[in-house]
């Protein structure tokens, strides 16, 4: 006995995704990246039990606070991946980049290092260890940053 399934129909057209792609440390061979980038990018985001949301605001105007959901900081660099052939935003745990920033030192700017990290253990959840490298030939060739922003809203 076949029945007829009605189709999921939807005439408004999805909201395009970012112009530039996100990616994540994911557990397995991790990332090699040269960052473009001076400084990581932060922003508070809340989780609805389904995706990350924006933080607007630690009062009431704030929906994710209005709702009590969850928040959770995320770093962003816009990095160089030689594996992608394109340029990119790394989204950094609050671990990752804490140990960016210490590794840095007395660096002015990440501007130009490159960054190895990885994902050891079983788990997404797993600790992230990071390596930065000064390269020899400098940053001269690389674009000026992009804010992460605009990128971020169409997630």
């Amino acid at each position: 006995m076949n029945e007829e399934r009605k189709l999921r129909r939807q005439d408004k057209p999805p909201r395009p995704g970012p112009d530039v792609e996100v990616i994540r440390v994911e557990k397995g061979p991790g990332v090699a990246v040269q960052i473009v980038s001076r400084a990581i990018w932060g922003v508070w985001t809340h989780w609805d039990g389904r995706r990350s949301r924006e933080c607007t605001s630690e009062g009431p105007l704030c929906q994710g606070h209005q709702n009590n959901w969850p928040t959770r900081w995320k770093g962003y660099l816009y990095v160089w991946c030689p594996y992608r052939k394109q340029f990119c935003f790394l989204e950094c745990t609050p671990n990752m980049a804490q140990e960016i920033i210490r590794l840095q030192g007395d660096n002015d700017s990440l501007r130009g290092l490159l960054l190895r990290a990885n994902r050891y253990g079983g788990s997404i959840r797993a600790k992230v260890s990071v390596e930065l490298v000064k390269p020899a030939g400098g940053d001269g060739a690389l674009p000026e940053p992009l804010d992460p922003e605009p990128v971020l809203r169409k997630l």
